[in-house]
């Protein structure tokens, strides 16, 4: 027992020692596996962070020194002998290095520096969690028995502070007063500034060719962009033939370019489709950056379908080269996870990664998803972007789209990135939403937006859609139309488009045009983007020789796809879907009279449910007071959107209620812009049968070639997938979480589902 005892004793006195060396050279480390093979000093660690993240902060309207000291502070934990041996591998028990500088700061009553400290790995909590900290224990490797983070805390202060690694300044309380709005985008904004400064650290540490790569990015460079927007369009004038809609482009861009002078806020650009929206949104944006020293432009559209097509659009524009980096797409299709080495060469596609990390690109285009999520997200994987967001034009294609259950806490987290961190936010669309109008609350009446705060870009909206009035609506009375009676008339226009509300009513009408003929065509998502894709291109090649087509389609075509038919039906639906839907009809007025569009009842009542539903019966309710609707007329669609708002709540999850009490947790769990979740699944169109071979034959597959199958997958609701699955149709294939078609899948109108309704004669 006593040799047993000396060796403990001369244990605990190696132990001493080592502690004494490493803190007389302040020899502690943040982390190992550098590019030389070394650890990071922890000094060295947090002075970098302190410095990024008090940059960043700075950049995006934070006080520098908030951003610093959540820098300090943030692994401070890490100046501890139980972190050192957990960095050895002595000890492979996860060691806590969060919670002592958060502690630290809520003492302080830094709360924002607290929660951020708190949550730079493990995310955002609630005020809860960091009440916690005053009172928890923490079990501590080796010798030493528990201990409350709050000793714990003080004790690796003192030391940090007397070994000259940390400056002896503790962070400042907060400048909100209590808990509020204000206070909880502030702390997302400064765990935003914390997770870059930390993680680009890391990066440094680990990579020589991450940070070039990151480094080379060009810069928005606003003068000169605009100088090659305004050359691009005036390029395009010139290949065109001189009308009505090309002079009324010309004025639009006018307007969009003179209200560029104005000071950050909101603005809309109300145009009627095809009236140039996404150059002169382009062109204005550039404008007001150059003007009112913005940063960077971020393009904000609703749907996944049409991103590949406006990216191309702004690229052409800015004149980026094809091996440049000024405009990013993040979205579903690129990632930001997985390794970083590059496959194949592609270092572009692996620097669109990087940036898509935290966006630090001149000009960045994304998803509505994407965009909000983000901002309402507590994950630091999705929060470190936000700060990038901060003094940027950001402009919203088809503003019309933000689903009403969300349109307080969205127009409530646009009104503090004007207000409080210099963005300025355009609405563009055709069809407005009304958001400067009252809508009731749940007090009393009052706007989404204070009344005044939109600034409308074009001059005289009712002016410019009377001029760009190119179709004529028919309204439909009670009776409905069967497909049979609906495909005839279209046959009879040789060239004609259908929108419906349901993929089962574009297949029943699909099957009724084949059968009159091969000049039928059809569109819906469950068709995969390639086949989508293709067939539009076979569109538009018709439409362009002057050859037969008719297309029956879902709602898919309706924003942002570019097509022009004489001839458009429509069913009868919400009527911000009905108006983009005449927006395919004689688009770019070649027509000697007007185009025309047809409203019908489908002969059986199927429609969407929710905001979709609400929307149709607010357009029956306009039609059974008026007997028709003027689609011309901007005014129709603020009396559609104040009736639609006034029959929903907007804000139906409470999600505004427990950002005020800094439940960030429950506000990333309540939001969510769309409710279904879907699940891609591979098809065997095109390309996809050649994946479906690779997944099969268990040949491990990189990120790039996953995100190649996108295009080939189509994305299925989670009923629907169950019931591929139980019956066979859908199947998992591999580790990855790959769903494979094994079921049928038709080269006119895509995956077809056990249950689905055959084709009908």
């Amino acid at each position: 027992m006593k040799g047993m005892d000396r060796g403990k004793g001369e244990e605990e006195q190696c132990r001493l020692r080592a502690i004494q060396i490493r803190r007389a050279a302040a020899l502690y480390y943040a982390r190992s596996g550098g590019i030389t093979g070394e650890r990071q000093l922890l000094r060295t660690h947090l002075a970098n962070v302190a410095r990024l993240a008090g940059r960043f902060a700075e950049e995006a309207g934070l006080p520098r020194p908030l951003g610093e000291q959540a820098g300090w502070l943030h692994d401070l934990g890490k100046y501890s002998d139980e972190f050192q041996r957990h960095l050895q591998q002595q000890d492979r028990e996860f060691v806590e290095h969060a919670a002592h500088g958060a502690l630290l700061a809520a003492q302080s009553n830094a709360i924002e520096c607290a929660f951020a400290v708190y949550g730079h790995h493990g995310g955002l909590g609630a005020r809860a969690g960091v009440k916690d900290l005053f009172t928890r224990t923490e079990r501590t490797a080796g010798l030493e028995p528990p201990r409350s983070v709050a000793e714990r805390a003080a004790m690796v202060w003192r030391r940090a502070r007397e070994d000259g690694v940390l400056p002896n300044v503790l962070p400042a309380a907060s400048a909100v007063a209590r808990p509020d709005i204000a206070m909880e985008l502030r702390t997302r904004m400064l765990l935003s500034c914390l997770v870059d400064a930390d993680r680009l650290d890391a990066e440094a540490w680990m990579s020589e060719w991450l940070p070039a790569l990151r480094t080379a990015v060009e810069p928005l460079s606003a003068q000169a962009r605009k100088q090659n927007v305004l050359a691009h369009i005036d390029a395009l004038r010139a290949s065109r033939t001189e009308s009505d809609v090309t002079r009324a482009r010309d004025e639009v861009l006018r307007a969009a370019v003179g209200a560029s002078k104005d000071r950050p806020g909101f603005f809309s650009l109300t145009v009627p489709t095809g009236g140039g929206k996404t150059l002169a949104s382009l062109a204005f944006a550039l404008a007001h950056a150059e003007r009112n020293g913005l940063r960077r432009i971020i393009f904000v559209v609703p749907f996944l379908a049409i991103i590949e097509q406006n990216a191309a659009v702004i690229r052409a524009a800015v004149g980026e080269r094809a091996w440049g980096s000024v405009v990013l797409e993040h979205h579903s299709n690129i990632g930001t996870t997985g390794s970083n080495e590059p496959e194949g060469g592609a270092l572009r596609e692996v620097r669109q990664r990087l940036l898509a990390e935290n966006w630090d690109a001149p000009i960045v285009i994304t998803t509505a998803v994407q965009f909000f999520e983000s901002l309402f997200s507590n994950r630091p994987s999705d929060v470190r972007k936000i700060h990038n967001i901060a003094r940027s034009a950001i402009i919203f294609d088809e503003a019309q789209a933000f689903p009403p259950e969300v349109m307080r806490p969205v127009t409530g987290m646009l009104r503090q990135l004007t207000a409080e961190y210099g963005c300025t936010a355009l609405f563009c669309t055709a069809t407005q939403p009304a958001l400067t109008q009252d809508i009731r609350g749940s007090d009393r009446p009052e706007p989404l937006l204070p009344n005044g705060a939109v600034r409308e870009i074009v001059p005289d909206p009712t002016q410019l859609f009377a001029r760009l009035k190119r179709t004529s609506i028919q309204w439909p009375g009670t009776e409905r139309t069967p497909w049979g009676e609906l495909a005839d008339a279209m046959v009879r226009e040789g060239q004609s488009l259908a929108v419906l509300n349901t993929k089962r009513d574009a297949r029943a009408l699909y099957g009724q045009l084949s059968r009159r003929g091969e000049d039928a065509l059809h569109l819906s998502t469950r068709m995969c983007a390639a086949h989508r894709l293709d067939t539009l291109a076979t569109i538009r090649r018709r439409l362009d020789a002057g050859e037969r087509c008719m297309v029956a389609s879902t709602q898919l075509v309706e924003a942002g796809v570019d097509l022009d038919f004489p001839a458009v039906w429509r069913a009868l639906g919400p009527l911000d879907s009905i108006a983009q839907a005449a927006g395919r009809c004689n688009r770019e007025g070649r027509l000697a009279g007007s185009g025309k569009v047809t409203v019908f009842r489908p002969v059986e009542e199927v429609m969407p449910g929710g905001a979709y539903r609400r929307g149709a019966g607010v357009t029956e309710g306009m039609l059974a007071t008026k007997g028709s609707i003027d689609i011309h007329d901007p005014a129709m669609f603020t009396d559609f959107f104040v009736r639609l708002y006034n029959a929903t709540d907007l804000d139906g999850r409470r999600v505004e209620e427990a950002r005020r009490v800094l439940d960030f947790p429950e506000v990333a769990q309540r939001f969510k812009l769309i409710d279904d979740a879907t699940t891609g699944v591979l098809v065997p169109y095109g390309g996809g049968a050649k994946w479906i071979q690779r997944l099969q034959t268990g040949e491990p597959l990189g990120r790039s070639e996953i995100r190649q199958m996108q295009r080939f997958m189509v994305a299925l609701y989670e009923p629907e997938l169950r019931r591929a699955v139980d019956t066979g149709a859908v199947r998992p294939q591999g580790d990855a979480g790959i769903h494979v078609l094994a079921g049928d899948y038709s080269d006119t109108v895509g995956l077809i589902l056990p249950g689905d309704d055959p084709l009908m004669d």
